[in-house]
């Protein structure tokens, strides 16, 4: 393993955040956030309101500092989103997949290119999980997204209503890491570092497994 954390300052690996919004029924509310690749937290929110999440998010943001706060502006994100504006949370980044991603040529829209850029990572190695209480539905719900290449040779992922069709929960957990993940607002340093908490990882090859169909 490369000690990167002995050649890098710790002031370098820098932390950001992710919320996927959902408000009542069966999807949840996902708020996660990492240290450069290593994922430290993922929460796992049922049947609170949006002002709820707006506060939750709040007080992370004022105990973490993070640079930034992907959160899902579809929906009812948007109100959480002009709700964290409103209490003047600093870095709030809104995420709306269905836009055009920035590499139209290649992906039908954000929401593919933030997936393939998460699968990337896991290809590449460049992602630390830790085991939590939800690893176990993260991994169901990644191996259970398929995509498919448009008539344009665009990559598309598979839409939350599609998935539904088909008997799959919404994707919560996995929409709140390929933000948290987006490749395009990069600034963390790619080599494994040194972990010295001992907490046991699975390894990007256990989450390609999973991830096996794509």
């Amino acid at each position: 393993m490369t000690d990167t954390a002995s050649r890098e300052p710790q002031h370098a690996l820098r932390l950001r955040m992710a919320v996927d919004i959902a408000r009542f029924g069966d999807d949840s509310t996902v708020i996660g956030w990492r240290v450069g690749q290593e994922l430290k937290n993922m929460e796992v929110v049922h049947g609170v309101d949006l002002m709820q999440t707006a506060g939750r998010i709040r007080t992370l943001a004022y105990e973490l500092h993070p640079e930034g706060i992907a959160v899902d502006a579809i929906g009812l994100g948007a109100g959480v989103v002009d709700r964290l504006r409103e209490m003047e949370i600093e870095g709030v980044e809104p995420v709306n997949v269905g836009l055009p991603a920035h590499d139209p040529e290649r992906f039908a829209n954000r929401r593919a290119e933030l997936y393939w850029g998460l699968r990337e990572r896991f290809r590449l190695g460049e992602i630390a999980l830790p085991r939590l209480p939800d690893s176990d539905r993260l991994a169901e719900e990644l191996a259970s997204i398929k995509y498919r290449i448009t008539s344009r040779g665009q990559i598309q992922i598979e839409s939350k209503d599609q998935m539904k069709k088909r008997g799959q929960g919404s994707p919560d957990r996995a929409d709140m890491l390929a933000m948290l993940y987006d490749s395009s607002l990069e600034w963390v340093y790619l080599d494994n570092y040194e972990r010295s908490s001992g907490t046991p990882y699975l390894t990007p090859a256990q989450f390609r497994d999973e991830m096996q169909g794509w």
